[in-house]
């Protein structure tokens, strides 16, 4: 099964090194990816129903995610004030606060860019020895294809080489997709004082947002 593009310049926008990819078998053109990249929910469901003689397409396509993964990796880098401008609209499009945006450090934040175009954004507001994972964002056109999933375990390295032992983060909507990279649901009560001093915890996101965290591993 495949993933048809429903966009063909977000296609022609990926990284050479993510279109040229080969499975072992049919290559990865630019106008599919995987059908199940594990990046939204209904495709845990897609691996839990899989038929036994699928096996060995769900490994290789295990194995295929990975190197999309690596491939948009490739393509990331630390963003500049003078890509404020479009980080800011990013955000206001997938309905994420701004208005403290201006107050980062960008060197914790990264960004992806195909052909010229901001794809997606996150970062980390560091709060002593802990920090917020937050601004995560994907441009619709280029959804369901990995780069939210790429953005977060570039984020959480970043946070173990900075020496943080933990990262704490508030939505409304991707619950369960960070519950699928080993974040748990806290109760806000139990948020560090750090955290729950932020603008984004106190002020940004509301009270129902769910607060969910991860141990990082220590960085060698």
């Amino acid at each position: 099964m495949t993933l048809v593009f429903r966009q063909p310049s977000v296609a022609r926008a990926l990284p050479d090194a993510i279109r040229s990819i080969s499975l072992g078998g049919p290559s990865l053109s630019q106008g599919s990816l995987p059908d199940c990249d594990g990046i939204e929910p209904k495709c845990i469901h897609c691996v839990n129903t899989a038929k036994p003689e699928q096996a060995s397409l769900r490994h290789k396509g295990k194995r295929s995610v990975e190197t999309l993964i690596h491939a948009i990796l490739r393509s990331m880098r630390t963003p500049t004030k003078q890509d404020l401008p479009r980080i800011n609209h990013l955000l206001a499009t997938s309905e994420l606060p701004t208005d403290d945006l201006p107050e980062q450090d960008l060197t914790l934040f990264t960004i992806v860019e195909t052909a010229g175009e901001l794809v997606a954004v996150g970062g980390l507001q560091r709060c002593g020895g802990v920090a917020l994972l937050r601004s995560v964002a994907t441009a619709p056109p280029a959804r369901g294809h990995g780069y939210a999933r790429a953005i977060v375990n570039r984020l959480e390295e970043l946070g173990s080489s900075a020496g943080l032992v933990e990262l704490f983060l508030l939505t409304e909507t991707a619950e369960t997709f960070f519950q699928s990279l080993g974040y748990q649901r806290l109760p806000r009560a139990q948020a560090p004082t750090t955290i729950a001093q932020s603008r984004q915890f106190s002020d940004l996101c509301p009270d129902s947002a769910a607060f969910m965290s991860k141990r990082l591993v220590p960085a060698h």
